[in-house]
């Protein structure tokens, strides 16, 4: 079977979860007797077309309307692949060749097959790790949540509304813009969509009367069983990005507060970004230590054996959670904010707790979780038994099955 896969970055090119995914799940169905083709796009010193662990490579410029790959310009980017002929006709071959064409993660360079798609009748797939497309504000603007209803007007002012100086602009973008979200409303010509969770596909079909599947991400790392125990100071670890969604500001008030109650404690931080000074400014005469980002396994590894909780106190609505996959796999119980797809991996009283985004909450859960040792090992305990829930061989199965059933239906 043929399968043409589409995605930003493809190995070895890796740049985060999504990318780590796709390159394991192209592995495992080479192993399945599948031919895979890759689209994706061509970044610095990189060949336009090439062969890696026998999977062919196509790689294709994007649009020049952009400040840099991650920052395309509102309104120009998605229109121009859409309508760039010379683009659709590269891919094209690509596309006709394919028995299944699978969209992972919708990217500014996916507008240009789905042009192709729409008069080439292929089985599609669209895996959504995200849900900019459906609102550009959901985590720019941070928890207002999502729109109740999509419109052009209404993305419109909330792109134009995004960069600065803009909105004088706006009349004049905004018939782009409008366009651009049309264009978007075309991603549903997909036979089935892919979501990592109840709470994307809940967003999704609020918007589009598709079938919407829910297959959870895998866990790719290794087991490592720890016999936790309470001891007299509290360890807890947050890890992700430095920025204001994931509420990594409420960090140094966590810490005061638990201070205040007179709980000794040390708060060991993993990430990057561009709070990383703000917060170390903010953290004087309190024990919290900023690590910086870790990629090596063998480091992380060590900070989740010796915390004793997990902290994700995200503002935003996290479409999954891949970090507290990691802590289940080391036993670690985690305090989570009750936001988006984390309160359904989590699952209050399960192999956490769950609390509103506030540093009040937070401190509360730390505090009735290190009360009770036996309810803490009862959670630690758990941890172990959903991780298997998560294997790669249990996920990557259901892609396999979904591919061939829509090739042989």
């Amino acid at each position: 079977m043929r399968l043409c896969i589409m995605h930003e970055y493809f190995k070895p090119d890796i740049t985060g979860g999504a990318d780590i995914f796709l390159s394991k799940l192209a592995d495992y169905l080479l192993t399945k007797d599948f031919e895979i083709e890759v689209i994706a796009t061509l970044q610095k010193e990189k060949k336009e077309m090439e062969m890696i662990d026998g999977i062919k490579i196509n790689r294709f410029r994007t649009s020049p309307f952009k400040f840099t790959y991650m920052q395309q310009f509102p309104g120009l980017t998605i229109p121009w692949n859409y309508f760039n002929r010379r683009l659709i006709s590269k891919m094209k071959k690509i596309i006709r060749n394919a028995d299944v064409v699978y969209l992972n993660n919708i990217f500014h360079l996916s507008f240009s097959p789905l042009r192709i798609l729409s008069f080439i009748k292929k089985p599609i797939v669209f895996d959504f790790h995200d849900y900019w497309f459906l609102c550009p504000k959901k985590d720019l603007l941070f928890n207002e949540g999502l729109c109740k209803k999509i419109s052009s007007v209404r993305c419109s002012k909330c792109l134009s509304d995004m960069i600065p100086g803009m909105t004088i602009l706006a009349p004049f973008v905004w018939p782009f813009i409008s366009l651009e979200r049309k264009l978007k409303d075309k991603l549903f010509i997909a036979d089935v969509i892919i979501v990592h969770s109840n709470f994307v596909k809940k967003n999704v079909e609020n918007f589009v009367k598709k079938p919407v599947k829910v297959i959870p991400y895998p866990y790719f790392g290794k087991i490592n069983k720890v016999e936790r125990k309470l001891g007299k100071k509290v360890k807890l670890l947050f890890i992700g990005r430095i920025v204001r969604q994931k509420g990594v500001n409420m960090i140094p008030n966590i810490a005061r507060e638990l201070k205040k109650c007179g709980i000794d404690y040390e708060i060991n931080v993993l990430g990057d970004g561009p709070l990383l000074q703000k917060l170390k400014d903010n953290s004087k005469n309190i024990n919290v230590n900023y690590h910086g980002a870790i990629y090596d396994e063998k480091i992380k590894e060590n900070f989740f054996s010796n915390s004793d909780i997990l902290l994700v106190p995200s503002l935003w609505d996290e479409p999954f959670g891949i970090v507290v996959l990691e802590a289940m796999a080391n036993g670690l119980p985690v305090i989570a904010s009750n936001k988006g797809g984390l309160e359904e991996i989590v699952k209050n009283n399960e192999i956490g707790m769950t609390c509103e985004p506030t540093v009040k909450d937070v401190v509360e859960s730390i505090k009735k979780l290190i009360s009770n040792e036996n309810f803490y090992k009862k959670l630690s305990m758990n941890c172990y038994k959903k991780i298997k829930n998560y294997s790669p061989e249990v996920i990557f199965e259901e892609y396999r099955k979904l591919f061939e059933n829509l090739h042989n239906s």
